[in-house]
């Protein structure tokens, strides 16, 4: 007659189990049962409730609900209160544990960020001005601005002079641009170049005519007087 050896496994029970060990003078039954050791056929969900600011670890073993909640993310416990308190502005904890303190955000980031309870270091910002490269905050590039997170590229024909811009305002027209009525940067004029990164005052100012005579002139969008034919 076969053997059902997927039957025999559903029948077969904790206690059964050990049992087996024990009458086959396994080791591992007295490695399990060298003490005192309460069997179960049953397994039970166990449902704790953690209070606010708390949750229950990863491999925890559930001898009493009230022991199990350890400080969540964003907690920690001071060594002199029982109670999980919110890691405070610029501090960050990303563990469910019980430590006595949370981490400080690197001194380049910005002291006022994150807000009370951050439960990862994503959470700690860079100064305006400035961009996060890993856990080190970089000035912002010529080109780009930085309000408070990921550097932003200036809009299409603008870039600018200096470096740690804040605001899109500080981005300014390229070369061979200049910002007109509607406040859009557009090409210099046939017979005009710009070879400077600034707004220009209605126009783009320099004219070819000026270095090459007045028959002289140049393309749309010219960047210097090289341009000029």
């Amino acid at each position: 007659m076969a053997l059902d050896v997927l039957a025999l496994l559903q029948e077969l029970t904790v206690e059964s189990f050990l049992n087996l060990l024990r009458e086959s003078g396994s080791i591992y039954y007295e490695a399990l049962c060298g003490g005192s050791i309460e069997v179960s056929d049953e397994l039970s969900v166990v449902n704790v409730s953690c209070p606010e600011g708390t949750a229950v670890p990863t491999g925890a073993t559930f001898t009493s609900p009230e022991e199990t909640c350890e400080c969540a993310p964003g907690y920690y416990k001071p060594s002199s209160t029982e109670d999980c308190t919110m890691c405070a502005t610029a501090y960050y904890k990303t563990t469910v544990s019980d430590e006595d303190q949370c981490m400080l955000c690197p001194r380049q980031f910005d002291a006022t960020l994150p807000t009370e309870g951050a439960n990862s270091s994503d959470w700690c910002i860079c100064p305006v001005g400035y961009y996060r490269v890993l856990d080190e905050c970089w000035v912002c590039d010529k080109g780009n601005y930085c309000p408070g997170g990921p550097y932003v590229r200036c809009p299409d024909h603008q870039s600018s002079n200096e470096t740690g811009l804040t605001s899109e305002d500080q981005c300014q027209c390229d070369v061979g641009y200049y910002r007109d009525t509607r406040d859009t940067c557009v090409p210099c004029d046939e017979g005009y170049y710009k070879s400077t990164i600034e707004d220009g005052s209605g126009s783009c100012g320099s004219a070819c005519r000026q270095q090459y005579g007045t028959l002289s002139t140049s393309e749309r969008g010219a960047t210097s007087a090289q341009d000029c034919e």
